[in-house]
């Protein structure tokens, strides 16, 4: 208990330096003072400096020990800007808490309790989400191990699931956090967020809209801090980013309302929107809509700033352009580089703008098969989108099904949900509030500003159901829409306070009680320590490489679940994974190109076989998709004719499988042996490759030779099978 509550002091501290050096930065670049910012804007900020700079450093260096303290001593340079910023005046402070001591101490004990009762909540548990489980664990392994590492989504392509948010969490996973992460961080994202919301309710003076914003939107935050269990998924951290960049839009509309902001806190604003639109981008690929949508806004309200500038004007758009690009470009550019690194693909899941990289996935399935369907970057990428539309196993359905095969099912869950009932309720003031537009109720220069809000967030709501329609994709973009809606008709509709407080608490009500928010108390079974990661049982399994050349991966026993095991680690050791370089983790992966092997392959005539069953299958409810023949015994034979064949220099490929352990399989051609592989476990495919040789004018003779052989049920003794036998032109 103590042991979350002291490290989620610690990673705050952490960020809101950082968020000072950054804000000094943007304040000597734009060589203007910046007035005292919010202290919960600064710890953002410094969490999406974090992110840019670990993402950047990961390609040329694992995110260990090292790095996370180097990255805490360079966050001590903002020590004495901290105190600039905030305690510069103790006389000051003085006088602010003791006019409003009563909310200050009440705002207080609520931090408190949310810090202690998440923290021996979390505590007692062990990790919940499936997803962390079965990829999230490992790609911190391979984070805090290797530099980001060519073609890992070969191994795994849910390895390749690049997000800002496992970048924070790899950082943070070292030293006293060491395999804590997934208590820490979303724990600790979660209360910074639920104390940010309440300061903005408590404190917010000015902020009419923004305030009704936070307080229609807390319910939200509430319902996951009371059922949120120990994980790494990061769509809830990702939906709370938004909110931010919507509640700063909302900000806008209420300054509009007052007195004009100075040249350099536009300036501040701008990129401080923006830059926490990529950092949402850089979590959840999902805010990609959010990010496009606020780089307009960013544009045209730095064009109107523009515009009255009389002098100095190239002075005034460099300073402003390296103030505002420069996070969210390093940001963007860590996470596009990283996802080319590991899977050769620029906009990886989406299959979009591949490179012409040896280590780059392959686009289509190589072969037939659910593990070759999700090794793929479109099959993974149709995967995706089908198992949000239709979570378990009649996920393909929506694949290649009609629309209203998944949405009548989709429907049918999604109405008996809280997000249902919030969504229905926000038809009426948004009506509302198109009508106050339309009757010039709202002050002309406040339309464009609620129309950039509102565009956002139904953005947002199409982009989700057009994609990824599960409710844990998009439960954030519906609380936000209504929020929105709401907050924007109540503040118009109603300017005196009382009734904008009134209606406030009043919806406020009713949200929790639709999204029956509550919490549950737990004692802490320990102050000083959480669970620990349950162990992942695996299997060791040996891929060949041509000319006998093997390597091991760890293949999960249990779920497909890789978990905290060692790397490296797959649930899909296809016999067509290749390493980059022999006995290399660093250097990555690829996917042999059976179809450029394949062209060169030579037909051949079969003039004499032995011990080679007939062509039998396929059996798709055993996996085998294509016709195989039986090695029967330990040893098969085959004569073919080479007369016609105008290259004498000659590979043999075969695809061959075992049903016993550590079964050995050698090939010789004309009394050569040629190739020679050991397959430590069985029912795993495996290519055997084998060495050049010279095939003889006339008959030449190919044997397949077994260590191994079993005698089933029906009588026959088998050994081994095969897919096909190739005769390769070298």
């Amino acid at each position: 208990m103590l042991y979350l509550a002291i490290s989620w002091i610690i990673v705050f501290l952490w960020v809101t330096l950082v968020g000072c050096i950054g804000l000094w930065s943007l304040q000597r670049i734009l060589k203007k003072h910046l007035n005292k910012p919010n202290i919960f804007e600064i710890c953002w900020l410094g969490i999406a400096i974090i992110v840019a700079i670990s993402q950047s450093v990961s390609v040329f260096s694992p995110l260990n020990t090292k790095v996370l303290c180097t990255l805490m001593l360079f966050s001590m340079a903002g020590v004495p800007i901290l105190i600039r910023y905030f305690f510069y005046k103790p006389s000051h402070i003085r006088i602010v808490v003791s006019q409003e001591k009563f909310k200050a101490i009440s705002y207080l004990a609520i931090v408190i309790f949310l810090i202690l009762y998440m923290s021996s909540r979390l505590a007692n548990r062990e990790i919940e989400g499936y997803d962390t489980l079965l990829y999230h664990l490992h790609a911190i392994k391979w984070m805090n191990e290797f530099p980001t590492v060519p073609g890992l989504g070969n191994l795994h392509s849910r390895l390749a699931m690049n997000s800002g948010f496992l970048i924070l969490a790899a950082i943070i996973d070292n030293a006293w956090w060491e395999s804590k992460s997934a208590w820490v961080l979303n724990g600790f994202i979660l209360v910074l967020a639920t104390t940010h919301w309440l300061f903005t309710i408590v404190f917010s003076k000015n902020s009419r809209t923004e305030r009704l914003y936070a307080l229609l939107t807390l319910p939200y935050l509430l319902l996951k801090l009371f059922n949120q269990g120990p994980n790494l998924h990061y769509d809830t951290s990702a939906h709370i980013i938004l909110m931010i960049v919507i509640k700063y839009l909302i900000k806008q509309i209420d300054k509009n309302e007052g007195l004009r902001e100075s040249d350099s806190n536009i300036i501040l604003t701008n990129a401080f929107i923006i830059s926490i639109s990529a950092l949402a981008f850089s979590f959840k690929q999902f805010g990609a809509v959010t990010l496009l949508l606020i780089s307009f806004y960013t544009s045209y309200s730095l064009y109107k700033e523009f515009r009255k500038i009389k002098i100095h004007k190239k002075v005034f758009f460099s300073r402003t352009v390296l103030a505002i690009v420069f996070l969210p470009a390093l940001i963007i550019g860590g996470h596009l580089t990283r996802n080319i690194i590991q899977t050769g693909w620029v906009l990886y899941p989406a299959p979009i703008l591949e490179l012409n990289v040896d280590w780059a996935m392959p686009r289509h399935p190589v072969e037939k098969g659910h593990p070759y369907e999700v090794q793929s970057v479109s099959g993974h990428y149709e995967v995706i989108k089908a198992w949000a539309k239709l979570p378990g196993t009649d996920y393909h359905l929506a694949i290649d099904g009609d629309y209203p095969i998944w949405f009548n099912r989709w429907f049918s869950i999604f109405k008996k949900s809280g997000e249902h009932k919030i969504l229905l309720l926000s038809l009426l003031p948004f009506s509302i509030f198109l009508a106050c537009i339309f009757t010039k109720k709202i002050l002309p220069n406040l339309v464009a500003e609620c129309l950039w809000a509102l565009a956002t967030t139904s953005s947002n709501l199409v982009f989700w159901f057009l994609t990824a329609p599960d409710l844990r994709f998009g439960d954030g973009f519906i609380w936000s829409w209504f929020a929105l809606v709401c907050s924007l008709t109540v503040a118009f509709l109603y300017q005196k306070n009382r009734y904008y407080n009134l209606i406030g608490i009043v919806i406020l009500i009713i949200l929790l009680t639709i999204a029956r928010v509550y919490p549950k108390p737990e004692l802490p079974q320990s102050l000083f320590t959480t669970q620990s990661i349950q162990k992942i049982a695996v299997d060791r399994v040996s891929i060949s490489d041509f000319e006998g050349k093997q390597f091991e991966v760890n293949a999960p026993m249990f779920r497909n679940l890789c978990g905290d095991a060692p790397i490296p680690c797959t649930p899909y050791p296809l016999h067509i994974l290749r390493q980059r370089k022999q006995g290399s983790l660093r250097n990555g992966y690829n996917i042999l190109n059976l179809e450029t092997l394949l062209r060169k392959s030579k037909e051949y005539e079969i003039t004499s076989e032995s011990n080679l069953g007939k062509w039998e299958g396929p059996y798709p409810q055993w996996g085998l998709l294509q016709p195989i023949r039986w090695v029967h015994s330990k040893k098969a034979q085959l004569t073919i004719n080479s007369e016609e064949l105008e290259d004498k220099k000659a590979r043999v490929l075969i695809k061959a499988r075992s049903l016993i352990e550590n079964q050995n399989i050698q090939v010789i051609v004309n009394g050569v042996k040629v190739a020679d592989f050991q397959m430590q476990s069985k029912n795993n495919w495996i290519l055997i490759h084998s060495k050049q040789f010279y095939l003889q004018k006339g008959l030449n003779r190919i044997e397949l030779l077994a260590s191994k052989s079993s005698t089933y049920e029906d009588g026959r003794e088998l050994s081994f099978y095969i897919e096909y036998l190739k005769l390769l032109k070298d």
